[in-house]
């Protein structure tokens, strides 16, 4: 699902991710009218800028337990208050909340993380 939606600034729904996804690199990136995102089928394991630029966005889905980057999956959603919960194999989360002007609650960050630059 890379880029399937990136761009669609008048998108405010997501329907249903079919359960075979596995990359979701930029899927809605810079989707600025999205409010709620969808869930994340637990097969997924890159979510590279997934929501960035979402600045609409203010509750953030469920990460599964099987992705392991997340660089810049929330990067400018200044909406968002709440960050989800980091899954204990995601290694790369540069960017990841760079931006996020209304985060109100951090997530732990596990250990298996080795790069958190700019987040």
């Amino acid at each position: 699902m890379q880029s399937t939606f990136y761009g669609c600034t008048s998108l405010t729904t997501v329907p249903e991710i079919p359960s075979g996804v596995t990359d979701m690199t930029s899927t809605f990136q810079a989707c600025t009218s999205l409010t709620t995102a969808p869930e994340i089928p637990s097969g997924v394991t890159d979510m590279y800028g997934t929501f960035s630029g979402c600045t609409s966005l203010t509750t953030a889905p469920k990460i599964p337990s099987g992705v392991t980057a997340m660089n810049s999956t929330f990067s400018g959603c200044t909406s968002l208050t709440t960050a989800p919960e980091i899954p204990s194999g995601v290694t790369d989360m540069r960017f990841t909340f760079s931006g996020c002007t209304s985060l109100e609650i951090a997530p732990e960050i596990p250990d298996s993380v080795t790069n958190l630059s700019y987040t």
